[in-house]
């Protein structure tokens, strides 16, 4: 079990709040998001709980409700049917896709983090990374090639 401490932020040196210990999915969830976010108190604003709420919950205690997991889920960028069922309502989620399908593969956060990153740079500069990227992946491929000529040698 790993322990997240996080600060509120509102003085200059950092003090701690509370603990999130990630003792479950929705734990790490919240805990990734208080990291993104710069404290518990801003996920729990977020969320319109209080921060104790908000901590019990990341230990376990309790868990969200519907409409919570749907602000966290909206907050995160993670499909609203993986939060509801870390919040063990795997039954709303199962019943959500039933009326609405399982809808498109989302992409992980660290990805769409890094295609709104892209949308911000101009055109002309993309071009640049393009050609960077291009000479990565051949480089990759060389040596993937390289390792199995290797091992079968």
């Amino acid at each position: 079990m790993s322990t997240m401490k996080c600060t509120d932020g509102t003085s200059g040196t950092a003090r701690p709040v509370f603990t999130i210990r990630n003792v479950n999915a929705l734990g790490e969830l919240l805990a990734a998001q208080a990291r993104r976010l710069g404290s518990v108190s801003a996920v729990a604003k977020a969320l319109g709980i209080s921060p104790s709420r908000l901590s019990r919950v990341g230990r376990g205690d309790y868990s969200l409700e519907v409409v919570n997991c749907l602000k966290l889920a909206q907050l995160s960028g993670e499909p609203a049917t993986e939060v509801l069922r870390a919040a063990g309502k795997g039954d709303v989620a199962d019943l959500l896709e039933s009326q609405f399908g399982k809808g498109r593969p989302q992409l992980p956060a660290s990805h769409r983090l890094l295609l709104e990153k892209w949308e911000t740079i101009p055109p002309s500069v993309r071009e640049h990374f393009l050609v960077l990227i291009d000479h990565a992946a051949a480089g990759a491929a060389q040596v993937r090639a390289q390792e199995k000529r290797r091992k079968s040698a």
